[in-house]
C-alpha cells in the first residue's frame, strides 16, 4: 500500500456526493461516493494513501503562505471526517507518503537547516502517537521517507557524505543503506515481506531512461520495459510481490502505459479509450486504481480488476486521478479543476483531494 488543490472558484466538492460510473473501456452501473476530504486551511489537497482503517494521509495546502506568496503545505492525517496537521521538523513545509494499520506515518519535512544555497534541508520522519521524529541520514545533508509496511520497515533514500543519494532501508531504530546503482534510486513501495520496488535512471548519452528493480535481501530485479518502450517505473508492490507502474517510450511523445508485472512478466492494462495510461496501487486482491485518458483526451481515474479498466468519474472537473485502494476497496485521489487568470493571462490548476466509496 502506498502511497502518489486550487479549486476554481465556486467549484463545491460535497460529501456524499454520488458520481455515476461510466465510460471508458467498460460501461458500469456502480455507483460511487466521492467525498471533499478538505484541506488544512488551503486550497489544494494531495492524499498519498489509504489503510484498512480508512485513515488517509497526504499533503495539503495551509492558511500561511511562503516567500513567494502561495500556501504553505504540510502533512496532514485524515480521519473520522477531519484533517490533522503533522507539523514539521523545525522548518515551513512537509508531506506525508504513506501510512500502515498501526497509524505510522512516514514522509519528509523541512528542517531548520538550510543547504549552501539558502535552500532548507528535509529529512525522513516518522509520526506516531502525536510526535514526528527525525529518520536522519547517511551523514549527507537530506533524506526522504517513501513507505512502511505492517512491520514497521521503512523505504525512502538518504544523503550520503559524498555522491547521490542512497536507497535504504530504516528498521529497528537503524538505517541500512541498499546501495546506488544507477543515478537517482528511489524505492516507492515496500510490502511485509521486505520487498522494495526501487526506480532508478541510468548513466545514459542524452536521454535518462528509467528502470525499476524489485530488490530483495539484497538481490536486485529488472522489472523490464513494455513492448515498444524503454522507460518504466513502479509505484507499488502487493504482499504476493505484484508490482503496478507505469512504462513509456523517452521522446516518442512521452506516452505511458499502466503495466502489471508478475513472476517474471510484465503486461499492459490498457487505457479507458485514449492513448495513455498510469497504474499507482494494486492490493492484495488484485485491484488496481491509476489515471487514464478517454478518447476525446480528458483524464479520468481508473479501478482495474479481472482484465476490466471501470472509469471512476469526477465532479465537475476536467480531471481526475486514483492514487491508492485499501483492502475494502476504498480509494483515495484527486480531481483537478483549471481555471484563467485575465491579469496575467495564466492558466491554473486546482488540486482537491477526495474519498472514493461504492454507494450502499
Amino acid at each position: 500500500m502506498r502511497r502518489f488543490a486550487l479549486l476554481v472558484a465556486g467549484l463545491a466538492l460535497l460529501a456524499g456526493f454520488a458520481a455515476t460510473v461510466s465510460g471508458g473501456a467498460t460501461q458500469a452501473t456502480t455507483r460511487w461516493v466521492i467525498t471533499d476530504l478538505g484541506t488544512l486551511g488551503g486550497t489544494d489537497g494531495h492524499p498519498s494513501t489509504i489503510n484498512n482503517n480508512g485513515q488517509v494521509v497526504g499533503q495539503s495546502g495551509t492558511n500561511k503562505k511562503g516567500e513567494n506568496g502561495y500556501p504553505l503545505e504540510h502533512a496532514f492525517l485524515w480521519q473520522n471526517g477531519k484533517m490533522i496537521d503533522l507539523g514539521t521538523l523545525g522548518g515551513k513545509e512537509s508531506s506525508a507518503s504513506d501510512i500502515n494499520d498501526k497509524g505510522q506515518i512516514v514522509g519528509w519535512a523541512e528542517t531548520k537547516a538550510k543547504d549552501r544555497d539558502g535552500y532548507p534541508i528535509v529529512h525522513a520522519f516518522l509520526w506516531q502517537n502525536g510526535r514526528m521524529r527525525d529518520l536522519g541520514t547517511l551523514g549527507g545533508a537530506g533524506s526522504s521517507a517513501s513507505a512502511i509496511n505492517e512491520i514497521g520497515q521503512i523505504a525512502g533514500y538518504a544523503g550520503v557524505k559524498r555522491g547521490a543519494a542512497h536507497a535504504v532501508l530504516w528498521e529497528q531504530g537503524r538505517i541500512r543503506d541498499l546501495g546506488r546503482q544507477h543515478n537517482a534510486d528511489a524505492p516507492t513501495d515496500i510490502n511485509n515481506r521486505g520487498q522494495v520496488v526501487l526506480t532508478g535512471t541510468c548513466d545514459c548519452p542524452g536521454d535518462d531512461p528509467s528502470w525499476t528493480y524489485l530488490w530483495e535481501n539484497g538481490k536486485l530485479t529488472d522489472l523490464g520495459d513494455l513492448p515498444g518502450t524503454d522507460s518504466t517505473w513502479g509505484e507499488s508492490i502487493n504482499e504476493f510481490g505484484q508490482i503496478v507502474g507505469g512504462s513509456t517510450k523517452v521522446n516518442r511523445g512521452d506516452v505511458s502505459h499502466a503495466f502489471l508485472w508478475e513472476r517474471g512478466a510484465i503486461r499492459t492494462l490498457g487505457t479507458l479509450g485514449g492513448k495513455e495510461s498510469s497504474a499507482f496501487d494494486i492490493n492484495d486482491k488484485g485491484q488496481i486504481v491509476g489515471e487514464s485518458a478517454l478518447k476525446r483526451g480528458a483524464t479520468r481515474a481508473f479501478l482495474w480488476q479481472a482484465g476490466n479498466m471501470t472509469n471512476l468519474g469526477t465532479i465537475r472537473a476536467r480531471r481526475s486521478e486514483a492514487h491508492a485502494l485499501n483492502e475494502r476497496g476504498q480509494i483515495v485521489g484527486i480531481v483537478t479543476a483549471a481555471g484563467y487568470r485575465p491579469q496575467s493571462g495564466e492558466e491554473w490548476y486546482s488540486f482537491r483531494a477526495v474519498l472514493w466509496t461504492l454507494k450502499p
